[in-house]
């Protein structure tokens, strides 16, 4: 038998790794004239690219530890998702810029997976064999999980229904502007301000390569994969054991039977895996010797917390909250409240000034990175809106609306409370896990699940409270990040036996109760969407035909003009060829002065041409999506409950902004009218009949 000397290894994996790189380019040029293929091997590279990322991030943080792929893949989503910021705002960050992002990840896993050294060799002996069929039950249930996360992949490239005043008018908006234009400047859509524009990057990594007829596949495809992987690695870290198909089976039943809380493509499974990614990074290894660590006795949190792990801990705090602000309210307290428990148990004497002065150091390290992290997306979102951070600081929204509502009393926060927490979306039942996460953990761990959990209570009170004025339908998915990686991480961190256990088997056996028929109707779908998702290219085709409609459009605006638009799908603009900006809640925010409510065209028609705009195109607004008709607001607005309604105040400001828009036909002049759309030009008056 040949031996091979380490050097030789090496090469041979080196080899390896440019044979699969070549591989998959081939693979990639095959399948670029079947846009299903394309979509389903650009899906596979990007959660590659996230691994590769990640795997950067393992040789700098912990170059002795070799993390678990789902750590990885949850460390490489988030610096995806952090390099954009800086990419986006210095407008490098096209279509070119985000395929090579995805394809150095990917480089980077074949790489440092070639170079790297195993810790051991594969043997195959008794020992390991009688070991493996004593696993068979947790090996089982691994395959049974990942098989059906892969499955609901394939389902969500066969999903094409989008929410017509979420999705084209603002997602993919601005996903594309950054794909064509490498911006996220839209400073007259209001539901900008309260977007950071993380979730929309992702989507951009997607349609450089795919399209928005599989955008399902971002957050439904990609973040559920990432999340079940960090599941699975969370739950096999403390050591591979047959009695893990316990906690294993049980994490599987509840991530499958969620109720869905989707009203658009934006993130819910991205922000869970970014959550799950930073609760993991509290406590995994650095550079400890074998036999440490958090999973290896009952020691104390050590204090203080490495820098490295500060300062991944801090950026990682932010990447959720750029993914959907909402996580903010969940996640601040939570890693405020751990870095409290670890500094407390981690001093005898915790008001002495040495330990002050170490907490103080600790929290300008957390507090440095979050800033780096966030100062970019900040820095776009004031372009856009003028708020930093909203709801903080002034903003550019229109004055006397606004998306939050004033803090409740006590007895209308109690009702929303009660509302909320019985609504049964994405759980059937809170309260439990609330109860269940309340239990210590062993070891450093012990207060990690505590944290989270009540760090989930106070944001889910906080929304509640403060208010998105949403009811409980639409409110659910601003909880859903940190509420449904609670409830996973309470699961997954349960023992074969206990209170807590009988606690989670009771709260999963009322959710798979009631789910039952949901969750029939729901597999029965995604069956039926993965097995037409590969020959659909008739619909594919309809889908993408409607975009030459809006070429048409704007082939009668000059090359290079600005031009601002109320239209059904606004994605569907060249960005690199015209400055494209979105009216999309009419009236609800512009430059200042701001926009001129009740004056009038003629004081529209200015304000735009000061704002350095210079044609307008709108829809019909009689015949437009429901978020451009006009009757569907006067129709609110007659309601009985107009009021309270949480749509109060938007409707006014619409039903006029389109009165004032559609007079401008006769005081400036008519470019061209096609499609159920008008082009003006807001610098000419209008053309006048010939005198006879």
């Amino acid at each position: 038998m040949v031996r091979l000397t380490e050097a030789n290894r090496r090469r041979v994996r080196v080899a390896l790794a440019i044979a699969a790189g070549c591989l998959m380019v081939v693979i990639a040029l095959a399948v670029r004239q079947k846009p299903y293929g394309l979509a389903v091997v650009w899906s596979s590279l990007m959660v590659a690219s996230f691994v590769g990322w990640g795997s950067l991030v393992n040789l700098w943080l912990a170059p002795r530890r070799w993390a678990d792929w789902g750590l990885r893949a949850g460390w490489g989503l988030s610096l995806f998702v952090a390099m954009g910021g800086f990419l986006t705002v210095t407008h490098i960050a096209r279509r070119w810029v985000l395929v090579a992002q995805v394809v150095l990840g990917v480089a980077a896993l074949l790489g440092i997976g070639a170079l790297r050294r195993a810790r051991r060799p594969f043997l195959v002996s008794r020992r390991a064999i009688v070991v493996t069929i004593g696993r068979v039950g947790t090996l089982a249930v691994i395959a049974l999980a990942y098989g059906f996360v892969v499955f609901t992949a394939f389902a969500a490239l066969g999903e094409h229904w989008f929410n017509d005043s979420d999705d084209p008018p603002l997602y993919f908006t601005m996903a594309e502007k950054i794909v064509q234009a490498g911006s996220l400047l839209e400073p007259f859509a209001a539901r900008r301000v309260v977007t950071f524009g993380g979730h929309m990057y992702l989507e951009a990594a997607f349609f450089a390569v795919s399209t928005p007829f599989y955008a399902w596949a971002v957050d439904q495809g990609l973040g559920a994969i990432v999340t079940m992987a960090l599941l699975v690695g969370e739950i096999r870290r403390r050591g591979l054991r047959g009695s893990q198909w316990v906690p294993l089976g049980l994490t599987f039943l509840l991530f499958f039977s969620l109720v869905s809380a989707r009203r658009n493509t934006a993130s819910l499974f991205t922000g869970v895996a970014t959550i799950l990614t930073l609760y993991r990074t509290f406590r995994v290894p650095l550079d400890e010797e074998p036999g440490r660590g958090p999973a290896s006795g009952n020691d104390p949190p050590r204090w203080p917390l490495e820098t490295r792990r500060l300062v991944a801990v801090g950026a990682l705090t932010c990447v959720p909250i750029l993914l959907r602000t909402s996580t903010a309210a969940g996640i601040l307290p939570f890693v405020t409240l751990l870095v409290a428990s670890d500094y407390v148990l981690g001093n005898r004497r915790p008001w002495t000034l040495p330990a002050l002065r170490s907490l103080a150091v600790a929290a300008a390290v957390l507090a440095g990175s979050f800033v780096v992290v966030l100062v970019p997306w900040s820095i776009m979102l004031a372009q856009s809106s003028g708020a930093l951070f909203y709801p903080f600081g002034h903003s550019n929204v229109t004055e006397g609306w606004a998306f939050l509502r004033g803090a409740l009393g006590y007895g209308d926060l109690a009702k929303e409370f009660v509302q909320d927490i019985f609504y049964g979306v994405p759980l059937v039942s809170l309260a439990p896990f609330f109860v269940a996460g309340l239990a210590p953990l062993k070891g450093r761990e012990r207060n990690d699940l505590v944290a989270l959990t009540l760090g989930s209570f106070i944001g889910f009170v906080a929304l509640a409270r403060q208010a998105t004025a949403f009811p409980p339908e639409d409110t659910a998915r601003y909880y859903y990040a940190f509420v449904v990686a609670m409830a996973l991480v309470t699961t997954a961190t349960v023992d074969r036996s206990g209170a807590r256990a009988a606690l989670i088997a009771a709260c999963l056996g009322m959710q798979l109760g009631v789910t039952r028929d949901g969750l029939y109707r729901t597999t029965a779908s995604e069956l039926d969407k993965a097995r037409k998702a590969c020959d659909e290219d008739k619909d594919r085709q309809a889908y993408e035909a409607i975009t030459q409609q809006y070429r048409d459009i704007q082939e009668h605006i000059p090359p290079g003009a600005t031009m601002v638009t109320a239209v059904n799908e606004n994605d569907r603009f060249d960005f690199s060829r015209n400055s494209v900006f979105e009216l999309d809640t009419l009236g609800g925010m512009g430059p200042k002065p701001g926009w001129p409510v009740r004056q009038g065209a003629e004081a529209l028609a200015r304000y735009l041409v000061a704002s350095g705009v210079q044609y307008i195109v709108w829809v019909d607004f009689d015949r437009g999506s429901n978020f451009y008709r006009r009757t569907v607001w006067r129709e609110h607005m007659a309601r009985p409950d107009f009021k309270t309604s949480y749509l109060a105040g938007i409707d006014t400001l619409q039903v006029d902004a389109a009165d004032a828009i559609d007079k401008l036909v006769g005081i400036r002049r008519v470019v061209y009218r096609a499609n159920s759309m008008t082009v003006v030009d807001l610098a000419a008056p209008p053309d006048r009949a010939p005198a006879k």
